[in-house]
């Protein structure tokens, strides 16, 4: 199942961004896409270090002129998806390596929910979301962990 990630952040960190970085790396399913979305507004050396990091993955690096938050970068980066899938992680997150075949496990098992959502505690999915088209749109506090399944999203 093809996937894209995106991945909003802020503030370069390195030793964020290396964490990060290798978990995505280190997945037993490999995206087809990742979206980074830098919304600091400033000036830094986040794209020549994630190309460097990515040298043989198709990347996407956009550029917010202004601090613009976390729910405009997110919106933002879903319209330079090309997959139906997308996972989002923070810049300061990590996953397992199992994380991604996991959760593609869960979608294929019970595909009709928008949006997939990690329990933290227990690292596992027990609750699905099932909520209207604008939820990405009106609250800011998703998880970043959130999974979207943008096959539910066009159907009325």
């Amino acid at each position: 199942m093809k996937y894209s990630i995106i991945i909003p952040f802020k503030n370069f960190n390195v030793k964020h961004f290396d964490r990060c970085c290798k978990s995505i790396l280190n997945q037993s399913e490999k995206p087809n896409q990742i979206i980074f979305i830098d919304d600091s507004g400033k000036k830094n050396n986040s794209k020549n270090y994630l190309n460097s990091k990515f040298k043989n993955w198709k990347i996407i690096i956009i550029k917010n002129k202004n601090n613009m938050g976390v729910t405009y970068s997110l919106n933002k980066a879903l319209k330079f998806s090309k997959n139906k899938i997308i996972f989002r992680i923070d810049i300061d997150d990590e996953w397992k390596s199992n994380h991604v075949a996991y959760n593609l496990n869960i979608i294929k098992k019970n595909p009709k929910f928008l949006f997939y959502s990690n329990n933290i505690r227990y690292h596992s999915i027990k609750n699905f979301i099932k909520l209207d088209n604008f939820l990405v749109v009106d609250n800011p506090f998703l998880h970043s962990s959130l999974i979207i399944n943008m096959n539910v999203h066009n159907k009325g």
